[in-house]
């Protein structure tokens, strides 16, 4: 009896593949999904460190905080407010498609300038990238 060679890929072969390409999409996907929220808070990052200086030129100059700051300058398409209230700063950030994502830096002024408190409400995972890069 002669064997015949067949050519093509057996089931296994097939599943072999499937579950390399499962591993792979379940650890790659939510990697790509941390990255893109981390460039999306790059420009949330830019419009708070523009307002934390103004705050800073502020209290270097005149020694004491504002109770208003015209900060309507750093709106754009994805920032939708920014806002001070004379005790705290709060951007309102706009997804399509995504929640809304909302930090808070509340200042408190020591000897050597104002540190920041940071909250944030959003995606889970970014309020550490984003509190560490802003205070």
């Amino acid at each position: 009896m002669q064997l015949r060679f067949r050519s093509g890929f057996s089931f296994i072969d097939m599943m072999m593949y499937l579950s390399i390409m499962a591993l792979s999409y379940h650890y790659a996907i939510p990697c790509y999904q941390q990255l893109i929220a981390k460039m999306r808070a790059q420009e949330l990052i830019k419009v708070a460190q523009q307002a934390q200086l103004q705050l800073n030129e502020e209290m270097i100059f005149k020694g004491i905080l504002p109770d208003f700051l015209d900060l309507d300058a750093l709106t754009s398409e994805s920032i939708k407010e920014v806002s001070w209230n004379g005790d705290e700063l709060e951007i309102h950030y706009h997804q399509e498609y995504h929640d809304d994502w909302i930090l808070t830096l509340k200042p408190n002024s020591d000897k050597f300038g104002l540190k920041w408190e940071c909250d944030f409400e959003g995606q889970a995972g970014i309020k550490p990238y984003l509190c560490y890069a802003l205070t």
